[in-house]
């Protein structure tokens, strides 16, 4: 079994030493820094930790993980765009804006390779891509490349990559290789995938054996990088969703990092994916090479991540569970600084590991970054949810409430939002409900012509479809006249589904559900029943989560969740399917939520 090599370097023979890329520097000439980072896509680290792999084995590699924090604004998908530009960036999606593997898609945050021009405007730079997408993303950054190579094979990679080691004088370079990614799409995890790996080890020794070589004879110092860009989930076939594999990735170094690289912090608020946030975020690579090159880092730059060498920052900056606090995690001694929108709010002992936000969420988004030791960690707070959800009138389309007073008709032919959607929720077809629209939890068409909607105040709506309009005398109260046997819960609704042709279920705020017969106008028992698996199976593991409802047709229902992850539950086979649950992103949901 291997392990992993996080305070000691691997001892023994081997093709090469990766402590041999970093030799004594020169009582007379400081070596000259340079850096190798090389992205292996697709690369499951625990099939890695797996394989005998001399290379590999060289490094220091730890776990750690992509994907941002699910349900917040840093959630992304698990796929090679999101990641890769992370990688680059320092930052996860809210910023850097790239959301699938849709080249439209242009990254909006600075790169490594502008920073290290603005910086050290000599500095050479090359970026050698077998998925030349990476460089549609990157846009108009590819302006600060100074040698550019596309596609090719992994062994093409391989030669070029030599090429520019012996032949021209990269400071950093970057290098993707694909096969493991490509094996892992067409047939799965299995001998070709280790294959794969075992030709990576083998291409690695290659390039070190040079690095080694330039190290002795230019007086220089190499910082190596490994990484990959997601997990896989399964049998090793898909990514994109949020599980604990498909966000599992790992970071090399051939050289000892700090206690951001080698340590888990156990104390993060938020121990989801058993516990995958305690251990370093794809976000740190890029704060570690611009650390390396003796790059001042800024608070303003807002970087997710402090550096993995050199002196500690805040680790695993993040929000409570409540989005009323920052927390972050220090041992070190002084101070921390922390800043809204780049505004200083205050500075307080590093030691404290926390600070309390007083202003209540909105909609807007805002950057909180904590500083300390020339290091910094930023998150994104935003209060952005579906409120209520449901299948529109003409069947085509579906219409969405958020927490933000807005809504949207969805085209979902077209798998896109209406022209000119989202609208503030008292315009167009809700106008003159501006006193109470903002207050609707729940929605479901009760046949073709009218739909109720389900208010967190006890009252409830009844819409004509075909006026688009508000009936008149609404809203009303809950009550066991208008609805029998509901009134006990009419405070607590947040959604309802149509079962069959004469079923409604309502759901509750606490994990529970109640069954109204549309037949004989009344709830089923007296009482509501706790979520289960035999009457709603696959269910009861999100109940205390749902935002929304949406009803869609006989067959099936959505069921959204306040992390932005949503369910689709099969009517005729009662269940949740499988793959879920699955993010509210642009893959899954385009232009929905942004």
């Amino acid at each position: 079994m291997k392990f992993l090599l996080t305070v000691i370097f691997f001892i023994g023979l081997y093709q090469h030493s990766a402590k041999s890329s970093l030799p004594k520097s020169s009582a007379l000439t400081k070596p000259n820094k340079k850096v190798l980072l090389i992205g292996i896509d697709g690369l499951q680290y625990e099939k890695l930790q797996a394989l005998s792999t001399p290379n590999f084995d060289s490094f220091n590699i730890v776990k750690a993980y992509t994907g941002g924090i699910v349900g917040t604004p840093s959630q992304q998908t698990t796929g090679s765009g999101p990641g890769w530009m992370t990688v680059l960036t320092g930052v996860w999606t809210d910023q850097h804006a790239v959301i699938s593997n849709d080249t439209s898609n242009k990254v909006r945050a600075k790169t490594v390779f502008q920073y290290l021009k603005e910086h050290k405007p000599d500095i050479k730079t090359t970026s050698i891509a077998t998925w030349s997408p990476i460089h549609d993303f990157l846009d108009k950054q590819m302006s600060y490349v100074d040698r550019r190579m596309d596609g090719g094979t992994d062994e093409a990679a391989t030669a070029k990559a030599l090429n520019e080691l012996e032949n021209s004088d990269p400071d950093f370079m970057f290098v993707h290789y694909s096969d493991p990614d490509v094996i892992g799409h067409n047939v799965g995890y299995g001998e070709k995938y280790d294959k794969s790996i075992l030709t990576m080890d083998a291409y690695l020794g290659k390039i070190m054996a040079v690095i080694d070589t330039r190290t002795k004879a230019k007086n220089e110092e190499w910082l190596v990088i490994l990484t990959t860009d997601h997990g896989r989930r399964g049998d090793g076939h898909n990514h994109g969703s949020q599980t604990i594999e498909e966000k599992t990735v790992f970071v090399g170094m051939n050289i000892s990092g700090n206690a951001e690289f080698n340590t888990t912090v156990t104390e993060v608020p938020n121990q989801d994916f058993n516990g995958i946030y305690k251990y370093i975020p794809q976000t740190s690579i890029l704060p570690t090479i611009l650390t390396y090159l003796d790059i001042t880092i800024e608070s303003d730059w807002q970087l997710s991540s402090p550096s993995g060498i050199g002196k500690l920052g805040p680790q695993r900056v993040m929000l409570n569970a409540h989005e009323d606090a920052l927390y972050w995690y220090s041992s070190e001694p002084g101070n921390a600084s922390i800043y809204k929108d780049k505004q200083l709010l205050a500075t307080v002992p590093a030691r404290r590991r926390a600070y309390p936000i007083k202003e209540p969420l909105d909609k807007q988004r805002h950057i909180y970054t904590v500083t300390s030791n020339g290091q910094s960690g930023s998150v994104t707070r935003k209060n952005f949810r579906i409120n209520a959800a449901t299948t529109w009138n003409d069947n085509k389309r579906a219409l969405f409430l958020f927490n933000d007073h807005s809504y949207t008709l969805y085209d979902k032919i077209k798998n896109r939002p209406d022209p000119g959607y989202p609208k503030a929720i008292s315009d167009g077809i809700f106008a003159g409900g501006k006193d109470y629209m903002d207050k609707v939890e729940a929605l479901i068409n009760w046949d073709n012509a009218r739909m109720f909607m389900f208010l967190n105040d006890g009252t409830y709506i009844l819409y004509d479809l075909n006026k688009n309009s508000i009936e008149n005398g609404y809203p009303k109260d809950i009550s066991n006249s208008s609805w029998p046997g509901l009134e006990p819960y009419k405070n607590e609704i947040i959604g309802a589904v149509k079962m069959g042709e004469t079923k409604l279920y309502f759901f509750t705020r606490d994990g529970r559900f109640i069954v109204f017969d549309m037949r004989a106008n009344k709830t089923e028992t007296t009482y509501a029943l706790s979520m289960n698996e035999k009457a709603l199976p696959g269910l009861k593991p999100y109940s205390s989560k749902i935002s929304a409802t949406m009803d869609c047709s006989p067959e099936f229902f959505y069921v959204f969740l306040k992390d932005n992850l949503y369910l689709k539950y099969d009517k005729i086979n009662n269940k949740v399917l499988s793959g879920y649950p699955m993010p509210v992103n642009n893959t899954t949901w385009p232009g929905l939520i942004n």
